[in-house]
C-alpha cells in the first residue's frame, strides 16, 4: 500500500452532541508514504464532543515494517471537545508486523494534550466485550491521557515496551488486571492504581510516578529504577506488600509527606490550642511543650497519622505526615527515601507520620533515607514532634550491619 492521500471515518460535528470516530481497518504486506489516517471524535461547538474510533493496520510481508510510514504522526483517533467536562476518552490506534505476532502489536493512544475534567470516565480504553485481554509488544501513551484497565478486563505486560510521553499519564488499573508470565520480569511506567490492587507476577517501574490509593501488592520482586516516585492518590496511608524483593534504586522516593491530620486536627478531632503537631512526641508552642494532645501510637506497629499543626487564628498552619506501611517477604534493598513527615510552614507545622516496615532482610547505601521527621518551623520557635518509625527484620540471623543510610 502507498498511502499518500487521506483516509478518515471521522464522527460528525455539530453544536451539542457529536458522532464518534468509526474505524479503518488496512490488512497490507507493507505500508510506505506520508498520508493521513483519522477517526476522530466530532467536535461539538458546546455540547459533548464524541469519542475517537479505532484505527488498525496489519502488515503480513515478512520483514515488513513502519519505518517507510510513520503511523504514529499520521494517524488520529482523538476526542472531538477537548479542555472539558464533555471531552470524550480518545480511541485507538493498533500497528502489527510479522515479527509482533498476531493480536501482539504496536498499541498507540494519544490524547488531545488536555486531561479531562472527568478523567477516570474519559481515559483511553482499548477493551470491549470481544476483546478482554490484551497482550502487546508496545504501548504508547501521550496527549495526557490514561490507558484504563476497566473490571473484567486483562492487561498482559509479558515483554511489553512502555512509551509514555507525558510524566504522570501511563496506566490507570481502574478495577481490572495487569498480569504476566511466571518466570518473566515486566516493565512499566507511569501508573496509578485507584482501588487496592494485585499485580501477578515480577515488575520493574522504569519511570515516572506511580499513585497508590490504598494497597498495591506484587506476587513476585519488584523493582523501582533510579527516578520513579511512589505517591497517594489522596489517601493517608499507602501500603505496599511484596512477596518477593522489593528494591529501590538511588533517587527514588516513596513518599506521603503532609499527607496526614490537616492543619488543626488530631486523632481526637479539631484541636484549637496553637503549637507545632504532636504524635510520637509533644509539639511545642512558643516555650511550652504542651498543646492539648499527648503522645499517641505503637512505637512497635505504627499506623497513626502525624497531628496537624495548629494554631486558632484562621488555621494558617500544616498538616502532619501520612503512613508509610511496607510489608516483604524477601530482602528489601532501600537505597532511595521513604518518607513521612510532617509538612513545613513558617509556624506551625505537622507531626511526623508513621513508618512501619517488615522485610527478611535490609540493605541500603550511605544516602538511603527513612524517616518520618516533623516538619520544620521557619520561625525556629514552634517546632512540630516527630512520628514513629518501626523495622522488623523476620529473616533467621539477619541484623541492621548492611544497611548504611539514615533512619529519624
Amino acid at each position: 500500500l502507498v498511502h499518500n492521500g487521506v483516509l478518515t471515518a471521522r464522527g460528525r460535528e455539530g453544536s451539542w452532541y457529536t458522532g464518534a470516530g468509526g474505524s479503518i481497518y488496512i490488512h497490507a504486506a507493507s505500508i510506505e508514504g506520508s498520508g493521513t489516517m483519522t477517526a476522530n471524535g466530532g467536535v461539538a461547538n458546546s455540547g459533548a464532543g464524541g469519542a475517537g474510533g479505532r484505527i488498525a493496520v496489519i502488515l503480513t510481508g515478512v520483514g515488513s515494517d513502519f519505518s517507510n510510514y510513520d503511523i504514529y504522526a499520521n494517524a488520529s483517533a482523538r476526542a472531538g471537545k477537548t479542555g472539558d467536562a464533555n471531552q470524550g476518552g480518545c480511541g485507538t490506534i493498533y500497528a502489527e508486523t510479522v515479527a509482533d505476532g498476531a493480536n501482539h502489536g504496536w498499541l498507540i493512544l494519544k490524547g488531545t494534550g488536555t486531561e479531562p475534567t472527568k478523567s477516570t470516565d474519559h481515559y483511553a480504553d482499548p477493551f470491549s466485550d470481544v476483546v478482554t485481554r490484551l497482550r502487546l509488544s508496545k504501548i504508547t501513551i501521550a496527549g495526557k491521557t490514561k490507558l484504563a484497565v476497566c473490571s473484567g478486563y486483562v492487561l498482559d505486560v509479558t515483554d511489553t515496551t512502555f512509551d509514555c510521553r507525558d510524566a504522570g499519564y501511563g496506566l490507570y488499573l481502574n478495577g481490572g488486571s495487569v498480569a504476566a508470565d511466571d518466570g518473566t520480569t515486566c516493565t512499566l511506567a507511569d501508573a496509578e492504581f485507584p482501588s487496592e490492587t494485585t499485580l501477578d507476577g515480577s515488575f520493574v517501574i522504569a519511570s515516572g510516578t506511580v499513585k497508590v490509593a490504598s494497597k498495591l501488592t506484587v506476587t513476585g520482586d519488584l523493582t523501582l529504577k533510579a527516578g520513579v516516585s511512589v505517591k497517594p492518590v489522596s489517601n493517608k496511608t499507602l501500603q505496599l506488600v511484596v512477596n518477593g524483593n522489593l528494591t529501590a534504586e538511588e533517587g527514588t522516593s516513596i513518599d506521603m509527606t503532609g499527607m496526614g491530620y490537616e492543619y488543626a486536627h488530631g486523632p481526637d478531632g479539631e484541636t484549637n490550642e496553637s503549637s507545632g503537631g504532636t504524635h510520637g512526641g509533644w509539639g511545642t508552642t512558643t516555650g511550652r511543650a504542651e498543646n492539648g494532645v499527648t503522645p499517641y501510637g505503637s512505637i512497635i506497629d505504627p499506623q497513626t497519622y502525624g497531628t496537624g499543626g495548629l494554631q486558632n487564628n484562621n488555621g494558617n498552619s500544616s498538616s502532619g505526615g501520612g503512613v508509610v506501611r511496607i510489608e516483604v517477604g524477601g530482602a528489601l534493598t532501600m537505597d532511595g527515601s521513604i518518607r513521612a513527615n510532617g509538612k513545613d510552614f513558617n509556624h506551625y507545622a505537622g507531626a511526623g507520620g508513621s513508618v512501619n516496615i517488615t522485610a527478611a532482610s535490609l540493605s541500603g547505601g550511605e544516602n538511603a533515607v527513612i524517616e518520618a521527621n516533623g516538619g520544620k518551623a521557619s520561625n525556629g520557635t514552634t517546632g512540630a514532634a516527630g512520628g514513629r518509625v518501626a523495622v522488623k527484620l523476620t529473616g533467621e540471623g539477619a541484623d541492621f550491619s548492611g544497611y548504611l543510610g539514615t533512619m529519624t
